[in-house]
């Protein structure tokens, strides 16, 4: 069990709640369709930068590409017991941040909020 936190790119300006529940829909409704995003070179550009400055958090981190290739996602992850950045898994149209329930809060959270100004900057 873990807490999954999702990330998703909204317009500066209009109501950013409204935003994320119709991003949400759409792609829920992509999947249930058996639909995936496809990929781009803008796209790929826009991870390529955002898992650097998500991998300059912490020595340890490193990229996985998804299965397909880096066109469709990529994992940011560690397993050296000294990093508590959570587990980050960028895909096209989105991003998930996870960690256990069991996880050290007193030090997940302020790698947490790191991460979120990451992904803030990226928009």
């Amino acid at each position: 069990m873990s807490y999954d936190i999702q990330m998703l790119r909204l317009s500066e300006t209009g109501d950013r709640l409204k935003q994320a529940r119709e991003v949400l829909q759409a792609l829920a409704a992509r999947e249930k369709r058996g639909e995936r995003p496809r990929p781009s070179a803008e796209e790929d550009d826009r991870r390529t930068k955002l898992a650097a400055d998500l991998m300059a958090l912490h020595p340890s981190l490193r990229m996985d590409p998804d299965k397909p290739g880096f066109s469709y996602g990529c994992a940011i992850i560690s397993e050296d017991g000294s990093c508590f950045v959570p587990d980050i898994f960028i895909g096209i149209e989105d991003a998930t941040v996870n960690f256990p329930y069991s996880a050290d809060h007193s030090r997940v959270f302020p790698e947490l909020q790191r991460v979120i100004a990451v992904f803030e900057r990226h928009g």
